[in-house]
């Protein structure tokens, strides 16, 4: 595994509010979906965005930790779905921010790959379902 250890990087409150601020922009104006990764990373975001978004077929850049990206989640991430039509003005209103473009929403399945390695290619049915058998079993624990 790629796994970091060290020290929690300091958080960059003045970078936070700015990205939060224009994702509830984008969100109140309805140009698009979106979900912070802080409650289980990039993967779990994505899987519960594909209730509202359908599936997805994402690609991870490569040269990044794989573990930090699928499943880190410190602040200020957002998985946003913008529709076509508004991609460019989407673009536009997140000038100056770090933004990554990972791909396409649409279909029944949700895929994450890196290159040419897929690392998650399952119908969106059985997601949804393997999350909510994970959280039973914690409930009942």
């Amino acid at each position: 595994l790629d796994l970091e250890v060290g020290p929690v990087p300091p958080v960059e409150y003045g970078a936070e509010r700015a990205a939060a601020a224009v994702v509830r922009d984008l969100v109140r104006l309805g140009l698009v979906a979106a979900k912070d990764v802080s409650d289980g990373g990039l993967v779990v975001a994505a899987i519960e965005m594909s209730r509202r978004v359908v599936g997805a077929d994402l690609a991870i850049p490569s040269g990044r930790s794989l573990v930090r990206t699928l499943f880190g989640e410190w602040g200020g991430r957002y998985l946003v779905a913008v529709p076509a039509d508004f991609e460019s003005a989407v673009v536009r209103a997140c000038e100056g921010l770090p933004i990554t473009r990972l791909g396409v929403a649409g279909g029944g399945s949700l895929g994450f790959r890196c290159g040419t390695r897929v690392l998650l290619d399952e119908p969106v049915s059985g997601l949804s379902l393997l999350r909510e058998e994970a959280l039973r079993w914690l409930e009942a624990s």
